[in-house]
């Protein structure tokens, strides 16, 4: 028993050895494994914070989407480049960034690349949160699980601006002129073929220019080098300002450059081109209180009637150049073998014109000039036709410009005169007086005899009073020769005439120079009045010129006024005398005297024509504009599809509008009711167009689309609450009488 016991305890105990190793091993065997587990982890871990890391802390943007486009997640780069905060943009989709320089086709070619190979890199255009448009490389790459099906896509860029902008520094030096910014040599070469080749291709003409200039060297040699240059820089940017789109002027070294006229129908249309090119050289310039007065020497080649390369035509007009120096500078010499067939061509055309004057085709038509305050005809102007047999009613700038340093451009203004003269003393037998003003040229007004002769037309109409003719004269043509041109309107007051400075603004006169100027009126060109509506620039340039006129004590009289609001923001602005396509279009003689008498001034006018406005509450009419535009280059946005230009929708103080409102204008009208009925329908629009950039932001074009009605009635209400403002603030005009205002509309004849 004791043996049979002791067999069963070492069973037992073997046994248990046995179960007790296999446990040991069991343990080791999972203690091994929860350790490479653990390590796992950790190493698992450690690659996060690594990929966490790389993430938050990389210079470049990324963002990581879902399979259908929305942002899960961006990292601190993105928002420093873009502007947008994390919570901002998650859930969003990256259009959002989209700036409208990309078609359809460069997506859609991104998206192909991206499908069909999983990646994408390239250079792409993006609007950050402010609006600003920004280049950008950028690289995306899909994430698929593993059944190769797209999970995320992952987007990594970098702002390149500074890269694009080092760009254009290095073509910058490598293709244009260091001093004046022309194009260079190298450059110029490479447009002359492709002129040469649009040319061929339009069958048009090409003209080819070299330019030096007369008298350089001495300003070199005594003002110094500093001085040179910056007579060089001005020639430059004078030829420049009269360059076409698709025009080139380049500066091939020292004081020599070249220029491309391209597209010309006719040869004389190039010639007047580098007419013009040499009388904007040929105007004095002011360099250390130096008054330097110029010339330029031209050589001019044609293509294709010189059928040559780049490079000799470029030679051929050089040795044209040549030969204009030879014959005592200041001239054009063509290289064109075909020089004289032009001049018989350019005489023919003289010849023509002047066969018109003869045979009686040329005539007067007039357009009347209205006082916008009185509602009365004030006067005439007699402008230029000619009434071809074949090509029908000719205007002006057809035929006058072939004459302009002709001498036959004397002739026909006397004519003018003299027709004019003829026609107001049939009209005062009807009982019509009122003035009439010509236009009279450069050349006419400083021809040795013109006050002799405007003498002797007015002695052959003796019922005609002198102050019953207005002369006009360009700017231009007024500050030509300054000292001879006061003389004779100094003369031709004596007469009892008065003399108008036409086209004001569009020259280079000076304070000095209107103050020598004895004219009695200033007008204001049509270009400044049309724009004035909806560009504040323009209208601070009209303020500026009624600023003159008070100076000066002149009369103003605004050119190009088209519509009634024209004439209603110029009589707030105190410019009473207008004329325009608005008020009436040149008519024929036997027309005026209806036209007279049927007149009536526009019911917007009568409205303003008894008030007037302080010049410390003009701002307001500024404003009117700046809304105006702000409003307009949304919609413009809008309806081309493109990114809106404004910053700070939500914000309606940080507009020109708002600053004006809330800065000067509360100071001055904070205590007028109608002044704070303004805030809230300003800040309307404000929200409106927020409202319109979200969608844009968004891709929803349609919905953005639907505001723009809203958006334009809210303008509106903005516009009639400035103006109730305008109405609180006027005062009675005093040249407004109970009695004169009942008369508002009279077109009975005046004299002056």
């Amino acid at each position: 028993m004791l043996y049979l016991f002791g067999l069963i305890v070492t069973a037992y105990l073997i046994n248990l050895f046995i179960r007790l190793e296999l446990t040991r091993r069991s343990l080791k065997k999972a203690h091994t494994e929860v350790t490479a587990h653990y390590q796992a982890q950790l190493r698992a871990e450690q690659q996060l914070r690594l990929h966490d890391t790389a993430f938050y802390s990389a210079q470049e943007g990324i963002s990581l989407t879902d399979a259908s486009g929305k942002i899960m997640d961006v990292n601190p780069a993105f928002s420093r480049i873009t502007g947008y905060q994390r919570d901002e943009v998650l859930g969003r989709n990256p259009k959002v960034l989209k700036s409208g320089r990309h078609d359809e086709t460069f997506y859609s070619n991104m998206w192909d690349s991206i499908n069909n190979t999983g990646n994408w890199r390239g250079e792409i255009w993006n609007r950050n949160k402010y609006g600003e448009i920004y280049p950008q490389m950028l690289s995306i790459t899909t994430v698929n699980n593993t059944e190769g099906e797209v999970t995320n896509y992952v987007a990594v860029f970098s702002d390149i601006s500074r890269l694009k902008e080092q760009e254009v520094k290095l073509q910058q030096m490598a293709y244009f002129d260091a001093l004046t910014g022309l194009p260079n040599r190298v450059l110029l070469t490479d447009r002359m073929d492709q002129a040469i080749a649009q040319t061929r291709r339009s069958q048009t003409l090409l003209g080819v220019c070299f330019l030096d200039l007369d008298g350089f060297k001495p300003v070199n040699d005594t003002l110094g080098h500093d001085a040179g240059d910056r007579l060089l820089i001005e020639v430059a940017n004078r030829i420049n300002a009269l360059m076409r789109g698709g025009d080139t002027v380049a500066r091939l070294g020292g004081d020599e450059f070249a220029i491309l006229l391209q597209n010309f129908s006719k040869i004389e249309e190039c010639r007047w081109a580098v007419q013009r090119v040499m009388q904007a050289i040929a105007e004095p310039v002011m360099i250390d209180g130096e008054m330097i007065k110029i010339s330029a020497s031209v050589g001019v080649t044609v293509y294709p009637q010189d059928q040559c390369d780049a490079e000799t035509l470029l030679r051929h007009a050089d040795q044209a150049m040549y030969q204009a120096k030879q014959k005592g500078k200041d001239c054009i010499h063509w290289f064109d073998h075909h020089e004289d067939s032009l001049a018989r061509s350019h005489h023919e055309r003289i010849s023509r014109i002047e066969a018109a004057l003869n045979d009686g085709e040329l005539l007067l038509y007039y357009q009347p000039k209205v006082d916008l305050r009185q509602g009365k005809v004030v006067g005439l102007e007699a402008l230029i036709r000619w009434q071809h047999p074949d090509d029908g009613m000719i205007p002006p700038l057809s035929f006058l410009p072939a004459i302009e340093e002709h001498g036959l451009i004397v002739k026909i203004g006397q004519w003018v005169i003299d027709t004019a003269l003829a026609q107001l003393e049939s009209w005062n037998k009807v009982g019509l007086k009122t003035q009439v003003s010509v236009n009279v040229a450069s050349r006419q007004l400083q021809s040795p005899n013109f006050v002799a002769d405007l003498q002797l037309s007015l002695s052959r109409y003796p019922t005609v009073d002198p102050a019953q003719v207005e002369i006009e004269v360009l700017e231009t043509a007024a500050l030509e020769d300054i000292v001879s041109v006061s003389r004779i309107i100094e003369d031709c007051r004596d007469l009892g005439l008065s003399f108008a400075i036409d086209d004001f603004g569009t020259g280079y006169s000076s304070l000095t120079y209107l103050k020598r100027l004895p004219a009695s009126v200033l007008k204001i060109d049509r270009s400044f009045i049309q724009d004035m509506l909806t560009d504040p620039e323009n209208l601070a340039i009209v303020q500026g010129i009624m600023g003159l006129t008070k100076a000066f004590q002149m009369k103003v009289i605004a050119e190009g006024v088209e519509t009634a609001e024209h004439g209603r923001l110029l009589l707030q602005l105190g410019c009473d005398l207008a004329q325009g396509f608005g008020i009436a279009k040149p008519m024929a003689t036997e027309q005026v005297l209806e036209w007279v008498e049927n007149w009536r001034p526009d019911p917007l006018w009568q409205d303003v024509s008894g008030l007037y406005w302080d010049d410390a509450d003009h701002p307001i009419f500024v404003a009117e504009v700046e809304h105006h535009r702000w409003v307009a280059m949304v919609i413009y946005a809008l309806e081309n599809g493109q990114p809106i230009p404004h910053k700070h929708f939500s914000d309606h103080s940080r507009c020109a509008f708002g600053e004006w409102y809330y800065g000067w204008a509360s100071n001055r009208y904070g205590h007028i009711y109608s002044f704070h009925q303004i805030e809230p329908l300003h800040q309307r629009v404000h929200e409106i167009a927020n409202e319109m950039d979200r969608y844009i932001q968004d891709g929803k074009m349609a919905q953005a689309r639907e505001l723009g009605p809203e958006l334009l009635k809210q303008r509106d209400a903005v516009i009639d609450g400035l103006r109730q403002l305008a109405q609180s603030v006027a005062m009675v005009h005093p040249s407004i009488t109970d009695t004169s205002r009942s008369d508002v509309g009279s077109t009975s004849p005046i004299s002056h």
